[in-house]
């Protein structure tokens, strides 16, 4: 993902911090192979982003809490553009498919 413009810094931070952690990036992927396989083409991004988004906010270590670093927490989440995030997905899950489907043909 390119460096974000103004507003868009949020959904930046989130899909920099998962793409540099192996665990994230790895579990992220499984949720968007699970989701891009139950959807169809016109849903697909709309399916993912939603999936995506309930698992960013699932993972929140203040779930459940009440006071102002909730707060700020949400409304940041709340700026993130999940069509984005999950448009950046789905594309490297795309590429992955397309390579391992070239590698066995080989």
């Amino acid at each position: 993902m390119d460096k974000p413009k103004y507003g868009e810094h949020e959904t930046y931070l989130l899909t920099l911090h998962i793409d540099n952690d192996q665990s994230l990036y790895q579990e992220c992927l499984e949720i968007v192979e699970g989701a891009y396989l139950e959807s169809d083409v016109g849903t697909r991004k709309g399916v993912v982003s939603m999936v995506l988004k309930d698992w960013v906010w699932d993972m929140n270590p203040l779930l459940g809490q009440s006071n102002m670093w909730v707060d700020l927490l949400g409304a940041a989440l709340s700026t993130i553009d999940w069509f984005e995030v999950a448009g950046h997905y789905i594309a490297i899950y795309e590429e992955q498919q397309e390579a391992n489907h070239d590698s066995q043909e080989v």
